[in-house]
């Protein structure tokens, strides 16, 4: 009776273990998850401002190795992953610190870039103003409203540093 109640004792300590265990691993498995969410979801409007940048030939940048660097990592990351999902519970396997230090350094590279080709972008299409012209307009009652209107224009287009995509997230 004393042997069955030990045994049933380290048998139960055992499961208590493996459950403590499971519970750990669960919880890095969630911490990964978030931190690789938060990763692509940092990075995804950039990525998409990028594209829409490219299909207008707004921009031509050169962030092309550093990202295919970086998605080379992920991707040996993600088999080693798919191989033995355990592996990523390690912090040498997996550092979110790393991680995130290559997304903002990717992202701060491309609100650089976007930023610089969306000034040339509005340099090369906005209409020049002849300020000049302007004032002498706006003396006239019939053309006051117009002029107006044409620098209420011209100032929302000047502070528009970046489409509204990217500007919240810059905040």
């Amino acid at each position: 009776m004393i042997t069955d109640r030990a045994k049933q004792l380290i048998e139960l300590s055992e499961e208590k273990i493996i459950l403590q265990k499971y519970t750990s691993q669960l919880n890095s498995f969630k911490t990964r998850q978030q931190q690789v969410e938060k990763a692509v979801s940092d990075i995804l409007p950039f990525a998409n401002t990028l594209r829409v940048f490219r299909q207008k030939n707004i921009i031509d940048c050169d962030v092309v190795q550093k990202v295919e660097q970086f998605l080379h990592s992920v991707k040996l990351r993600l088999e080693k992953f798919k191989e033995s999902p355990e592996w990523i519970i390690e912090s040498k396997n997996f550092d979110g610190n790393i991680l995130e230090r290559s997304i903002k350094g990717i992202t701060n590279e491309l609100h650089e870039q976007l930023s610089q080709a969306w000034k040339n972008y509005l340099a090369q299409k906005m209409p020049s103003t002849n300020q000049e012209m302007l004032n002498l307009l706006v003396k006239i009652d019939a053309f006051k409203p117009t002029i107006q209107g044409i620098r209420y224009l011209n100032d929302q287009i000047q502070r528009q540093k970046l489409p509204q995509l990217l500007r919240s997230l810059r905040k």
